[in-house]
């Protein structure tokens, strides 16, 4: 490598691939379609590692070329979350912790959801190392212990 290429073109170019792999597919590319050329770039490394007397560390170095983002290998509802994160929704399952507002009964703090009822838990002091959980039904306001009240709103 003492000629100033690059090590992907290197290997591209060395007896252990049967194809130039790293010029024929557009690893650059963002979407689906690289999403499945890096897996077969992966596959094609792969096996030809396998059959090949390359040492550890040269090894190593092709798997770190090729960086996958989990899209690759997740499903339902963890494909679900990484494509809400993705489209700019850091909280697609409503988990945020919500700071009180006032607490009146006749203005209480709104809690969004898409259910009839829902568990909340109310930290009631700062120190304090406990929470105090309640279930809040749809249409009726509830007080906690601290005197705070809550009420359900749809989401």
């Amino acid at each position: 490598m003492s000629n100033g290429s690059s090590f992907p073109a290197a290997i591209a170019r060395s007896s252990c691939l049967s194809r130039p792999v790293a010029y024929s597919i557009p690893v650059y590319k963002r979407g689906f379609s690289s999403d499945l050329n890096r897996t077969a770039l992966m596959q094609t490394v792969c096996r030809a590692l396998r059959r090949s007397d390359l040492p550890t560390t040269t090894a190593a170095a092709i798997l770190a070329f090729v960086k996958f983002t989990g899209m690759e290998y997740a499903t339902g509802r963890e494909r679900q979350e990484l494509l809400a994160m993705a489209a700019g929704n850091d909280d697609p399952f409503d988990m945020k912790v919500f700071k009180r507002g006032p607490g009146t009964k006749d203005n209480p703090n709104l809690i969004p959801s898409h259910l009839e009822k829902r568990m909340i838990g109310c930290i009631c002091e700062e120190d304090q190392t406990h929470i105090n959980w309640m279930w809040l039904h749809r249409g009726d306001p509830k007080r906690c212990e601290c005197g705070y009240w809550f009420k359900i709103v749809d989401a």
